[in-house]
């Protein structure tokens, strides 16, 4: 009995340390679908600029 309450009171403490990394995974999830859509935009951009010049 002892033991499941220690085991019990550690995956409670854990709880809000899983939240925090759970949320900074999601943060750096979210920071590297940022950085790939503006590299895909420049990229387009760029792509554009050349095409528009060589017609021109």
């Amino acid at each position: 009995m002892q033991q499941h309450q220690f085991q019990h009171h550690t995956q409670a403490a854990e709880r809000p340390h899983l939240a925090q990394v759970r949320l900074e995974a999601d943060m750096l999830r979210g920071a590297v679908l940022a950085a790939a859509v503006r590299g895909t935009v420049r990229g387009v951009r760029a792509l554009t600029s050349r095409v528009r010049q060589k017609a021109a």
